[in-house]
């Protein structure tokens, strides 16, 4: 049983731990309690899925075309008691509006690295016609398999005879052959032993040699279309991890299940992605017209490079919109999402993902990038009800670049709220990115709940940061960037705060990051609760913080210019919480005052009830 302790005079108390004495929840006044999620994930993640969503999947209709790859036969007619075999059976048997393709569920489709594409290339484009009337890919039991989902497997296994050693950079290479590139942020390489490679070709750095020196280190040769994995010059990687099948490799700048300007009114339902350098991807290059209405959901992504992605020109004048709903990413080279390049009126919510960026830290979970041309038509974009844990692996040749959410530059209207992020090191990494909004999220372990990072264009528009709780922060301390771009910024070395490091904003940015709970994890100090770099018109009224901080704000102008701490005092009750709270315009912090904690207080309805104070088991 926890003991609890008043916050303050609105009557909230703090429950914290009989033997540790560390927080382990908040009790509002009516009764709710708020458990802190460092003991209470598998909890809140059943409390996750309980709750009621507020989006809507698409109705599947009744199988037209079956495909089984067992008992099928690409001369069948595709009807359920006479399947086809094979995907590629649908390039010459194209399905048109209406269609509804059904994978039998015992089925495995192995694509060995060629993937599926739908394309205007050709004639073999995919789309619907309507929202009534769309072209559908889902599952169906052929009979005794009513729990399995159709899987589709799309990977490359080197043979010992398929590696060639490079002398100049001192590291064996496999050509891809198919003539693409593997992709230098996030392809896969994975190891018969359940081990993942550790990627050192994020933000192409120069391949030279002694680049690949340990052990699993890999990097993918987009120039060149190669894959490096390190290994001794004596053996090459298939006989030194193990054998045929030892060393996994994938591409994830092509789909497995691909649709290249087309995929209007497409939904793709219930079937899992396993080993796949990417997964499902609608892919916009030399468009001439938008993209709409694409549905994927209830997928699994299963030891993935990329799980979903959307691309297209980065100059481009047309967009994309779709919507991924209740999918399951488990095992991700990099990110679990990639949305790329003018996404607009596009949803994701209700995906649960988990261990994301193993190979490279450098994207997110989810991980959108806008376009170059035109950023003021994306908008009505939402990110909502999604729960993130383990993006914080450390891996790759940016280690601790990794988010949970990350808006990358170029990136415009973004709503997040009512999302669960556990053990990231960045939260919502909002890289420059304007117009995005931050609102009635939970964060638990993680180090950075919300930056506003140093992209290359300047945030002229507000960024918004509210009703936010955050339990657990800055465990890890550490560097931001690679060690080359830290090395010659020292002003983002160390981590100082656990809410800002805000870097590169104009003086005319206006920044909004209040009402919300910051708690720092016990056994951390010297960490401010909140920073602004420049002279940004900054609002922070309303916060709550626990724990020993060294202030609530700071301000610090890098360059020639002496670091400036402009806090609030902070108070010697540092053993609760602290009840000071404080506003900031331009920079400049008001004297403390106190207030109630932000309402509601029971998060958005994620909050388990208690009968009354001291009757919660945790």
């Amino acid at each position: 049983m926890p003991a609890f302790r008043t916050l303050n005079e609105s009557g909230v108390q703090v429950a914290y731990d009989n033997e540790s004495g560390e927080i382990r929840g908040l009790m509002s006044p009516a009764g709710v309690y708020t458990p802190f999620l460092g003991y209470q994930r598998n909890r809140a993640y059943k409390a996750w899925r309980a709750q009621p969503k507020t989006y809507e999947l698409a109705a599947i209709p009744d199988p037209t075309i079956y495909i089984d790859s067992n008992r099928g036969l690409d001369t069948n007619a595709g009807t359920k008691a006479a399947p086809y075999q094979t995907l590629g059976k649908l390039l010459t048997a194209l399905p048109t509006a209406g269609a509804c393709i059904a994978l039998a569920n015992d089925s495995l489709f192995d694509l060995n690295g060629t993937g599926v594409s739908f394309s205007t290339t050709g004639s073999i484009a995919v789309n619907g016609a309507s929202d009534t009337n769309r072209v559908t890919f889902t599952n169906y039991d052929p009979g005794g398999y009513p729990s399995q989902r159709p899987r589709i497997r799309n990977r490359y296994l080197p043979t010992s005879g398929q590696w060639t050693w490079d002398a100049t950079v001192q590291a064996w290479y496999y050509t891809n052959p198919n003539g693409r590139s593997f992709g230098a942020y996030d392809a896969m390489c994975r190891f018969s032993d359940g081990t993942w490679g550790n990627s050192r070709s994020t933000n192409l750095p120069a391949l030279v040699a002694g680049w690949l020196s340990v052990d699993r280190d890999y990097y993918a040769d987009d120039t060149n279309k190669r894959m490096y994995v390190y290994a001794p010059a004596s053996t090459d990687p298939t006989t030194y991890y193990g054998g045929p099948d030892s060393v996994i490799l994938g591409e994830s700048e092509r789909g497995s299940l691909q649709f290249s300007r087309c995929g209007n009114f497409v939904t793709v339902n219930g079937i899992t992605f396993e080993d796949c350098g990417n997964g499902l991807a609608l892919a916009n290059f030399t468009a001439s017209a938008d993209l709409a209405g694409t549905i994927f959901q209830r997928c699994q992504f299963i030891n993935c490079g990329r799980g979903i992605t959307t691309g297209g020109d980065i100059n481009s004048a047309y967009t994309i919109s779709g919507q991924f709903l209740e999918n399951v990413f488990r095992g991700m080279a990099g990110g679990g999402i990639r949305l790329q390049f003018k996404p607009t009126l596009t949803d994701i919510a209700g995906n649960y993902f988990s261990q994301a960026n193993l190979s490279t830290s450098h994207g997110g979970a989810v991980y959108v990038q806008g376009s170059s041309s035109g950023v003021q038509t994306m908008a009505g974009n939402r990110c909502f009800e999604n729960y993130v844990e383990d993006a914080k692996f450390n891996r790759g040749n940016c280690p601790f670049d990794g988010a949970g959410l990350y808006f990358e530059v170029r990136t415009r209207g973004w709503d997040c709220f009512k999302n669960f992020l556990t053990r990231c090191h960045q939260g919502v990494c909002n890289n420059t990115g304007a117009t995005v909004t931050v609102r009635h999220n939970v964060f638990d372990d993680v180090d950075l709940p919300y930056m506003v990072g140093d992209g290359s264009e300047v945030n002229t528009v507000n960024s918004t940061f509210e009703h936010n709780t955050a339990f657990n922060c800055g465990i890890t301390r550490y560097r931001l960037g690679d060690s080359a771009l830290s090395a010659s910024r020292p002003e983002r070395d160390p981590l100082r705060a656990v809410l800002g490091l805000f870097d590169g904003i104009s003086t005319t940015a206006v920044m909004n990051h209040r009402n919300n709970i910051i708690h720092l994890a016990p056994g951390v100090s010297k960490l401010a609760g909140m920073e602004v770099r420049r002279s940004a018109t900054y609002d922070a009224s309303g916060n709550h913080f626990a724990g020993d901080f060294t202030n609530f704000v700071q301000t610090y102008q890098f360059g020639a210019v002496a670091d400036v701490v402009q806090a609030a005092s902070t108070s010697s009750s540092k053993d609760v919480a602290l009840d000071d709270t404080y506003a900031v315009v331009s920079g400049v912090p008001a004297a403390p005052v106190l207030s109630n904690l932000p309402s509601p207080l029971d998060l958005y309805g994620m909050s388990l009830p208690v009968p009354k104070k001291g009757a919660v088991s945790l």
